[in-house]
């Protein structure tokens, strides 16, 4: 397998962030007044969209490219998202 790409690393720090917004946006609905509900709702689920796009770029560019390290896309973003 190749060594990681620059463009790799930008999708991966893209799935990184997608990641922390989409967790910040559902702890958000846990104590937000009922007339917000909506408008968090969408945000929220704006977040899941961007976060599954990133996901879906990073792990096809790794297949087409062959780029990187073998783990999975996802355990590797877990780890970094944690740090």
């Amino acid at each position: 397998m190749k060594p990681a790409c620059s463009e790799r690393q930008e999708l991966s720090n893209r799935v990184v962030k997608a990641t922390k917004a989409y967790g910040k946006a559902t702890k958000r609905l846990q104590s937000i007044k009922p007339s917000e509900l909506k408008k968090a709702c969408l945000k929220a689920d704006v977040a899941r969209v961007e976060y599954e796009l990133a996901i879906n770029w990073l792990t096809s560019h790794i297949e087409q490219h062959g780029c990187g390290d073998s783990e999975s896309p996802i355990d590797h973003t877990i780890e970094n998202t944690a740090r």
